[in-house]
Order: structure tokens, then C-alpha cells, then sequence
């Protein structure tokens, strides 16, 4: 049963109906919350500690660099343009980007799903939705950022193919998805699948990754260094 539990849940996601109903009727803190859910993808836990200090900033914007606690990886998300509009809004002098009410950091990660829960039931959104769903909407916004389906994948935990059926899913159910954004899975699914023979000869370019030294180039042959508190080497240019 656990297993089936799990499978429908990735099936089940919060509609762009939802989303603005939420947002116009719950407190600004508590918004937040699924805010930065649907545009990080982050699970509660690694919501609870993101701060300021995990944004920075790249050449063409800003990525969220973050060890996630769960598999114990480095996450490089790209910051999407509803995201600078959350982080805009927050004041310079907080720290920690999700709180109470009062200000203060939440004391336990759980307390994040239980303020989206108790916020839909007064709003009269539907019973099944958790924030945890949030990471369906937030792929496909990811793709839509610059994100490639294996980079996704990744940092959800995910296969490729499962990936992409989510995004499937996502863009059936929601009427205003753009023709764009549609044409971006498909180009990313044909990477996915193309063949090296398939493919155009390129020049090779480093990736950019973040406007940090450390955690900028990684090099076709990477030196790796064991990251603070983060079981997942990271990659340093040498």
C-alpha cells in the first residue's frame, strides 16, 4: 500500500485556481510557505532552513544552492521570476525566508505543512492537497526557468521519464499553459532520448552554475572535496 500511496500522490497537484485562492486569502507568512514551495520544489524540511545565504547570483540571474536533508545532495536551482518577486517582498534584515508570524523561524518543519493545511480547510480548497504536492507545479515552473528534464530529475529524486510524465500531466490540467512551455519538454524529452549519433557536434562549455568560485565551473574530469554536513561531494574547478 505504501508504495501505491506514493505513486498517486505525484499524480495530485494544486491548480492555478488553488494557488490564487490561497494566495488572496491566507496571511503573508503563510503564503509564503507555498509560495516558495511551488517555485523551488524544496520538501518541508529543507523549506524550514532556507535563508539568504543559499541565493546566488549568476551571470544571466541567481540559483538556490542548498544541501537537501533528505538525500543529502547539492541542489543548484535556478531562481525563477516568481521567486524574486517572494524574495522583493521579504524585508533585507530577515534571515530566514520562511517564519511565524512573529518573525521567528519555524520550530519544526512540520509546522509548514500544518499552517497550508489549516489555511486550505478555511479556504474551502480541496482536502487532499498538501504542500508536499507543490513539487509538481514547481517542475514544471523550473522548466520554464531554464531547468533541463535530467537537472529536475535530480534534485525531485526522480527518473527522467517520470519527470517528464509529471510535467505531461501538469501542463493537460492546466488550460493556460503556454505552447512554450509544452515545446520545452518536448525538446527536453528529445535530449533525453537522442542518440549521441543524433546529435549536433558542440563546443563543449563549461556550466555556470552560481556566481560563487567554489561552486562555479565543473571541469570534464572534477576534482571532488567533501562539502560541510552534505554526504554528496562538490565539485571544484581546479
Amino acid at each position: 500500500m505504501k508504495s501505491v500511496y506514493k505513486s498517486n500522490r505525484s499524480e495530485i497537484f494544486w491548480t492555478p485556481d488553488e494557488i490564487e485562492r490561497f494566495r488572496a486569502g491566507s496571511p503573508p507568512h503563510v503564503w509564503r510557505i507555498l509560495a516558495i514551495a511551488l517555485e523551488t520544489g524544496l520538501r518541508p524540511g529543507d523549506l524550514a532552513e532556507l535563508t539568504r545565504d543559499h541565493i546566488h547570483r549568476t551571470p544571466h540571474g541567481y540559483r538556490i544552492v542548498i544541501c537537501t536533508n533528505k538525500r543529502q545532495r547539492l541542489a543548484s536551482i535556478p531562481v525563477t521570476t516568481g521567486m524574486l518577486e517572494i524574495l522583493s517582498a521579504i524585508p533585507p534584515s530577515q534571515a530566514t525566508l520562511i517564519t511565524t508570524q512573529a518573525g521567528t523561524p519555524f520550530k519544526h518543519e512540520n509546522y509548514l505543512g500544518d499552517a497550508v493545511s489549516e489555511w486550505r480547510d478555511r479556504l474551502n480548497i480541496r482536502k487532499e492537497l498538501r504542500l508536499y504536492d507543490a513539487r509538481g507545479t514547481a517542475a514544471t515552473r523550473l522548466l520554464e526557468a531554464g531547468a533541463d528534464l535530467k537537472e529536475i530529475a535530480t534534485h525531485m529524486g526522480w527518473s527522467l521519464k517520470h519527470a517528464a510524465e509529471v510535467i505531461e500531466r501538469y501542463v493537460a490540467l492546466s488550460a493556460d499553459m503556454s505552447d512554450s512551455l509544452a515545446e520545452k519538454l518536448k525538446t527536453a524529452e528529445k535530449r533525453k532520448t537522442c542518440k549521441p549519433s543524433c546529435k549536433p557536434e558542440v563546443k563543449m562549455k563549461a556550466k555556470t552554475w552560481s556566481g560563487r568560485e567554489d561552486l562555479n565551473l565543473r571541469p570534464t574530469v572534477p576534482k571532488t572535496v567533501a562539502l560541510p554536513g552534505c554526504a554528496t561531494p562538490r565539485t571544484r574547478h581546479s
